[in-house]
């Protein structure tokens, strides 16, 4: 008999990343109740603010604010915890290699391989990135890649025809990303059905976000109605607290911002949508005062976010979803690699999971095909690092270490290494390993080009194998169809099916 060992990591079994105690998170939320009542949130749209008012809430038609005081604040977060309840921290398990990725991130632009350079995606790139997903082993859906920004493409119609192509074009899943405008969710559900006869299907997101600070914009209520409308049963509300462009330029000020726009922007769905459960989500940033970029995976940004995910958990006993998959890095290579090696271990040490974006660069505003390559080959080592192995008598080899004695061959031909020996090969071929592999350096032609090329030749043969690929012309007729309906009720032309 033997038992499973796993790598423990100390701190996801603490239970509290800080050393502050209650005394730090009670000054955290009462700066959140004191800016809710004061400064409240910024409303744009007149109906909006008079639905609000007719619902109860503080208007001040001054300035286009609402206002809530301390006891709506804290019932809205009795409310958010009753329905989306803070996590504990997960017991130790197997970090297993994933049979597939779902990649893409419906970033602004793609990186284009041969002009090293992002660019602005047509509809004919996005119907090459979806065949190279088809043929790329690992990757077991897509996501929206990126923006079509085509000339004479309407931007509301955009999102229904990026699904339409990629539906066209692959066998694997693919996914629809998050409704920005109310009449996105009328039509994601006629999607959805088509994703079902597939055999797949996924839920609308159900998110909108606060713009910093403290203002909620109309395009943002008004989808966000829509979805309750249409019977979505969760509705979320995100802050994207920015330091420096919104909130202080210190972790205890960003964290009390945050609090104050994520309970705010409840408070006011609240209000609205009363029958509808809460939840709550950070995507925050830092102003890189030497730059004038904004981060929002930096140390600096990572610890800030946790500190407001620690006030929810800890004061009201409610989950703070925190997305973890951006970097900053904004072309494939070292740097996109450093960053999300080193986020994805904090993250696994932290709470179990790890960075989340396979693919994306420039904080989500870009997919790289090649990066993906990069990504797909560190998750696997990652898992490996952290995964389980078997502990017993014969695991431990004892009578092959007596057997052998001084003699080193004898460990090589041993049937007992014959018998393990795959348990210690790496996850990746992908990357090079000691000193005969680096032999070849040059000084023209380092190591990490290597890396580099190799990543793009795999891309290339993987877009290649997508080509020959049959797919289901039936279903992407009727996924066309329905983006012919919304473009009729848009008043604009709809975009002719990529048909090769």
């Amino acid at each position: 008999m033997g038992m499973k060992v796993s790598l423990r990591v100390p701190l996801r079994h603490v239970g509290d990343l800080f050393t502050w105690g209650d005394r730090e998170r009670e000054q955290i939320v009462q700066a959140a109740l004191v800016i809710l009542d004061k400064v409240g949130m910024k409303i744009h749209g007149e109906h909006n603010l008079q639905m609000l008012e007719r619902a109860g809430g503080g208007v001040n038609w001054d300035d286009g604010t609402v206002h809530f005081g301390e006891a709506e604040v804290m019932a809205t977060a009795r409310k958010l915890a009753q329905d989306s309840p803070a996590e504990q921290h997960p017991e130790p398990g197997t970090c297993e290699q994933p049979a597939g990725f779902t990649v893409g991130n419906a970033g602004s632009l793609w990186f284009d391989w041969d002009r090293w350079d992002a660019v602005a995606a047509t509809r004919r790139d996005l119907r090459n990135l979806t065949r190279w997903a088809e043929g790329m082993e690992m990757v077991e859906g897509s996501n929206q890649f990126c923006l079509v920004q085509e000339k004479g493409l309407d931007p509301v119609l955009q999102l229904l025809d990026a699904f339409a192509i990629m539906f066209q074009h692959s066998t694997k899943p693919v996914f629809f990303y998050q409704p920005t405008e109310p009449i996105h969710v009328k039509y994601l559900k006629r999607m959805q059905q088509l994703q079902q006869r597939r055999g797949y299907s996924q839920m609308i997101a159900c998110s909108e976000f606060v713009n910093p600070p403290l203002t909620m914009g109309d395009r943002a209520i008004r989808t966000m109605l829509a979805r309750a409308e249409a019977g979505m049963e969760v509705l979320g509300m995100g802050a994207m607290t920015t330091a420096g462009m919104g909130a202080p330029v210190t972790r205890p000020g960003f964290a009390a911002m945050a609090t104050a726009e994520v309970l705010g922007a409840l408070c006011v769905v609240r209000r609205l949508c009363p029958q509808v459960a809460l939840m709550g989500s950070l995507t925050g940033g830092a102003l890189d005062m030497r730059t004038g970029r904004v981060s929002y995976q930096c140390p600096w940004t990572v610890l800030a976010h946790y500190m407001a995910v620690d006030v929810f958990k800890h004061v009201f006993g409610a989950r703070l979803w925190y997305y973890w998959g951006y970097r900053d890095a904004n072309e494939p290579g070292m740097q996109a690699c450093y960053e999300w090696a080193q986020l994805n271990l904090f993250h696994r040490c932290v709470d179990g999971r790890g960075a989340s974006e396979i693919g994306g660069l420039a904080d989500g505003n870009l997919f790289s095909p090649e990066q993906v390559v990069l990504d797909i080959a560190m998750e696997g080592e990652a898992n490996q690092l952290l995964s389980d192995f078997e502990f017993n008598r014969e695991a431990m080899g004892l009578d092959m270490m007596l057997e052998a004695g001084h003699n080193a061959e004898a460990y090589l031909t041993h049937q007992h290494t014959l018998d393990h020996f795959r348990e210690m090969l790496p996850s990746s071929e992908y990357w090079l390993r000691g000193l005969p592999a680096a032999s070849q350096h040059d000084p023209h032609r380092s190591q990490t080009q290597r890396l580099l090329d190799e990543a793009h030749d795999l891309c290339v043969e993987a877009r290649k194998r997508g080509e020959e690929v049959e797919t289901d012309q039936d279903l992407a007729d009727e996924a066309w169809a329905v983006v012919r309906d919304m473009a009729e009720e848009l008043g604009v032309s709809a975009p002719a099916p990529l048909v090769d």
